[in-house]
């Protein structure tokens, strides 16, 4: 039996689950800067904005540290299956 075609379905749920945080982080990233720059218009203080900001500028953080680790770790294994099953989809019969 072949090991990399075990980590199929492995390869799809990670690349789903990265790209579903990635898109809540980028909101929430996009509603931080959002209140930032408007809270000088309205005259308040950005204290709570910058601590929001920050708090979503760590979270993106450790989106992306999560992804290079992960992929450093297992791209021999997961990413060489899923380039192999590529480029047997790509052969013509």
């Amino acid at each position: 039996m072949n090991i990399r075609y075990l980590h199929q379905p492995i390869l799809k749920s990670w690349v789903l689950t990265i790209i579903a945080v990635g898109i809540t982080i980028g909101f929430l990233l996009g509603m931080s800067v959002i209140a930032l720059l408007r809270a000088p218009l309205s005259g308040d203080s950005a204290g709570l904005e910058i601590s929001f900001t920050a708090l979503t500028g760590l979270m993106t953080a450790m989106l992306v540290t999560y992804v290079f680790k992960s992929v450093h770790c297992t791209s021999p294994v997961l990413l060489s299956s899923f380039l192999h099953k590529k480029r047997q989809r790509d052969i013509p019969i």
